[in-house]
C-alpha cells in the first residue's frame, strides 16, 4: 500500500508523489490515492484538463500546419484524445473488484485493453499478478499508466505499451483479460468479443467493467452472447454497483468514498456532471 506524504493532501485526495514526472511539455502530473476500504492504490493523472487540451491542440496545429482555426474548433477535434485522463466509473468499479477479489490474481498474467490511466491493471499487480500489460491507443495514457505502476512499486511486473486492439493483438494469451468502458459502440461489440476470445488463455478469465448508459447496456448483452456463442466463454458472475459524484467532488462506490473526481488544476471546471450517478456492471466470464 502506498502511503501519501501529507495528511492534508491525503484528505484532499491529491498527492505530489516523488518520481512523478510530466508526461509531455506543459502537462504536469500528480499522484492521487484511490481508496478501496482499507486498501489504497495510487493513480497518476494530469493536474489540469485545460493544459492537457492545450497540449493536444498545439500538437494538432503543428501536424496539420493549421494556425488559423479557432481554439474552440481545435478543442472539438482533440477533446476525445483527452478521455483517457478522466476517472471513468467503470474503471473505478472494476479496480475495486480486482482489489476485493484479488486472491485470484496471484501469479497470473494479465492484459488490460484501453487502460487509460491503468488503475485496474495496477491493482492486479498490487494483488500479486506476475505480469501485467496495460495497453491503450493513446501514447500519453500509456506513459501515465507506467508512472502509476512505478509509483505503486509494481513497475517491474506491470508495464504499459501502445496498442489499439482494433488493429490486431498478436498471438500471446493471458490468464486474465480486463477492460472497462469498452462497449460504447455497436460496431466495436463483435470485434471486441472476438479479440477477448483470442487473448484469453484456456482456463483463463475475462473481467469487464461497463457503465449502464443507453445504449451501452445492450452492447454488454450483445458482447456476452457473442462471447458465449462464438468464443466458448461462459458467464461466471454479474454484479452491479452504483457510482455517485458527491457534492464535494468525490466519487463514491455504493456510498463509500473512493477518490476525488475532478482535476485539481481546473477548479472552475464543472467536470463530472455526466457521471453524477452511474450504475456499473462488472462481468466475469471464463474460458
Amino acid at each position: 500500500m502506498i502511503q501519501p506524504r501529507s495528511t492534508a493532501a491525503h484528505a484532499a485526495g491529491t498527492v505530489a508523489a516523488p518520481g512523478v514526472e510530466d508526461i509531455a511539455p506543459g502537462v504536469p502530473m500528480f499522484a492521487q490515492p484511490v481508496f478501496f476500504g482499507s486498501d489504497e492504490v495510487m493513480q497518476v493523472r494530469p493536474q489540469s484538463h485545460t493544459k492537457l487540451l492545450a497540449h493536444y491542440t498545439m500538437q494538432r496545429r503543428k501536424i496539420y500546419q493549421d494556425f488559423s482555426s479557432s481554439d474552440s474548433d481545435m478543442h472539438y477535434w482533440v477533446t476525445p484524445k483527452t478521455y483517457w485522463a478522466q476517472v471513468w466509473p467503470a474503471a473505478l468499479v472494476l479496480a475495486q473488484h480486482v482489489i476485493e477479489n484479488g486472491d485470484g490474481m496471484s501469479g497470473k498474467s494479465c492484459v488490460e485493453l484501453g487502460c487509460g490511466m491503468g488503475l485496474p491493471g495496477v491493482c492486479a499487480a498490487v494483488k500479486g499478478a506476475s505480469a501485467v500489460l496495460m495497453t491503450d491507443g493513446e501514447e500519453l495514457a500509456v506513459k501515465a499508466a507506467q508512472l502509476a505502476a512505478d509509483v505503486n512499486g509494481v513497475g517491474e511486473r506491470a508495464t504499459a505499451d501502445t496498442l489499439d486492439w482494433r488493429r490486431g493483438v498478436g498471438e500471446k494469451t493471458y490468464d486474465v483479460v480486463m477492460a472497462s468502458e469498452a462497449l460504447y459502440d455497436e460496431a466495436n461489440t463483435t470485434p471486441f468479443a472476438r479479440t477477448v476470445g483470442k487473448l484469453v488463455a484456456p482456463g483463463g478469465r475475462v473481467l469487464i467493467g461497463n457503465r449502464e448508459l443507453p445504449p451501452a447496456r445492450p452492447y454488454l448483452e450483445d458482447f456476452l452472447r457473442i462471447a458465449q456463442e462464438e468464443e466458448g466463454l461462459k458467464l461466471v458472475s454479474h454484479e452491479r454497483k452504483t457510482l455517485k459524484i458527491d457534492d464535494d467532488g468525490w466519487a463514491t462506490v455504493d456510498g463509500v468514498k473512493a477518490c476525488e473526481f475532478g482535476f485539481p488544476g481546473d477548479a472552475s471546471e464543472k467536470e463530472g456532471t455526466a457521471f453524477s450517478m452511474s450504475s456499473v456492471d462488472t462481468v466475469l466470464v471464463d474460458m
